[in-house]
């Protein structure tokens, strides 16, 4: 339920920035299959929301998303272990390994570091076995791994109409509901996974939908109607 309810706010946000991109303001009622219900100066419709990623898809969804997450929960713990240690909060950029190795080595890097006495936001280089880390002190946590944000941007659009593809199957079920139906899909430009952009004049097959808006979060969107 916190999951879900934690999903729900996401999408809200999503939406609202979606709207302010569009030049517009969406009152937005939550429900499910649509994920919202609209009421906009120019009327109503319904609203499905859904990401997009590139590469290759499992069971669980997006391989290349599914990586970024475990590399972001091994930063994760690292972090929640050096504040432990130190009550110190720092921010960290990480290139290199993902293990256990390089973790145990990074953290013991870091608290030899010795922050405290270092001057706030002044940044030092760390040269690992297994990577490389740049870390200064400041009044808020941020840790990152470079590796899952530096990355190509492709123009595949195949992984764009995937998705459309996919919801489309579900548009009956969405039109009892509201006859106008809309989907927002969000490609996260943040992760390498989400690295997506529109080829000059694309046009993609919306297969029914009244609209499909692509969103390269957090830059632009592009809007196509029927």
């Amino acid at each position: 339920m916190v999951d879900r309810e934690r999903q729900k706010r996401s999408e809200l946000s999503i939406a609202l920035q979606a709207a302010h991109f569009l030049g517009e303001v969406w009152e937005l009622l939550p429900r499910e299959q649509p994920d919202f219900l609209v009421s906009s100066a120019t009327g109503s419709f319904g609203l499905e929301i859904t990401e997009c990623q590139v590469g290759a898809k499992g069971k669980g969804g997006s391989k290349l998303r599914e990586k970024e997450s475990f590399n972001e929960n091994w930063l994760k713990c690292i972090r929640l272990q050096f504040e432990k240690k130190t009550k110190t909060r720092i921010i960290v950029r990480y290139s290199g390994e993902v293990s256990q190795t390089a973790g145990d080595e990074l953290l013991q890097e870091l608290l030899s570091a010795d922050f405290n006495s270092r001057e706030q936001f002044k940044e030092i280089s760390l040269n690992l076995t297994h990577g490389k880390a740049w870390a200064s002190r400041s009044r808020a946590s941020s840790w990152t791994n470079l590796d899952d944000r530096v990355g190509w941007v492709s123009n595949d659009m195949t992984f764009f109409q995937r998705e459309i593809d996919k919801k489309a199957r579900k548009l009956d079920r969405y039109r009892d509901a509201c006859s106008d139906i809309r989907l927002l899909v969000v490609a996260d430009r943040i992760y390498n996974s989400g690295k997506l952009s529109l080829p000059e004049g694309y046009r993609p097959d919306l297969l029914g939908f009244d609209a499909v808006y692509f969103f390269s979060y957090p830059e632009q969107i592009n809007s196509f109607y029927r």
